[in-house]
C-alpha cells in the first residue's frame, strides 16, 4: 500500500515530539521525556512502531551470542591462504559454542571449605549442551558478534523503574538516559526507513519530510 502524502503530514508532529522529549530529558522530567518518546513512536504508525518489551529485547539481543565450553571442542572449517593459488579449507578444533539463549545459568552450592575459599556459599555456573560438564560463569569466555552499523532491532526494553534512596536515584538517572537514547535511536532508524520506502514508492513527487540534524551531516 502506497504512502503518498502521508509522510509530509507527520513531519511536523515528529519534529514537535522529538524536541519535546529532548527538552523534558534535559530538565530531568522523566515522565515527560517518556511521554514524548511514546508519542514520537506513534507518529510512524503501526508498521514502523518500535516495540517495548523486556523479553523480546533480551531475545533479540542474545541472538548469536555464545558461551565457550572449557572442556570440549567442535570442528570448524577455516579458509587457509584465502585468495592465493593454494587456498584451501582446513578442519580445526575450537571450544564448543553454546548459544546463550539456550543455556541455563544457575547457582551451585559449595562445600564448606570451598565456600570459605570463594567467599560465598554459591557460585554461578552453567552446563555445556554438548558434553554436559559444568562451567563457572566467571571463567567462561563469552562471544558477542559485532553487529554491522547502523543496525536496528525495532525493539527496546521497558523504561527503568525509579527506586528510593540517593544512590538509586543517581543510578536511575544513568539508566534512564541510556534507555532514552536507545529508544530514540531505534525510532530514528525506523523514521529513516519510512522515508526511504516512501521515496521509493513516490518517486518524482515533492517531499517536505522533517529532517533532523543527523540528516544534514
Amino acid at each position: 500500500m502506497g504512502k503518498s502524502g502521508y509522510l509530509p503530514d507527520i513531519s511536523s508532529q515528529f519534529h514537535y515530539f522529538k524536541s519535546l522529549a529532548l527538552n523534558e530529558l534535559k530538565q530531568g522530567n522523566w515522565n515527560g521525556a517518556t511521554s514524548g518518546l511514546n508519542n514520537l513512536n506513534r507518529c510512524l504508525g503501526e508498521e514502523y512502531c518500535v516495540i517495548i518489551s523486556n523479553s523480546l529485547y533480551e531475545k533479540e539481543s542474545n541472538v548469536s551470542q555464545v558461551y565457550l565450553c572449557n572442556y570440549c571442542t567442535q570442528e570448524e572449517k577455516k579458509v587457509i591462504n584465502q585468495g592465493e593459488e593454494d587456498e584451501h579449507i582446513k578442519i580445526i578444533q575450537v571450544p564448543t559454542r553454546n548459544p546463550i539463549n539456550q543455556v541455563i545459568v544457575y547457582d551451585q552450592k559449595l562445600l564448606y571449605v570451598d565456600a570459605i575459599l570463594n567467599g560465598g556459599e554459591k557460585r554461578k555456573v552453567w552446563d555445556c549442551l554438548q558434553c554436559g560438564k559444568t562451567n563457572l560463569i566467571e571463567n567462561t569466555t563469552q562471544i558477542i558478534p559485532k553487529r554491522e552499523q547502523p543496525y536496528s532491532l525495532k525493539v527496546v526494553p521497558e523504561c527503568p523503574v525509579k527506586q528510593n534512596g540517593i544512590r538509586d536515584r543517581i543510578n536511575f538517572r544513568v539508566d534512564f538516559t541510556k534507555w532514552f537514547y536507545l529508544f530514540l535511536e531505534e525510532i530514528s532508524s525506523q523514521e529513516v526507513l519510512y522515508r526511504t520506502e516512501w521515496k521509493a514508492q513516490n518517486e518524482g513527487e515533492e517531499m517536505t519530510a522533517y529532517k533532523d540534524k543527523g540528516d544534514l551531516e
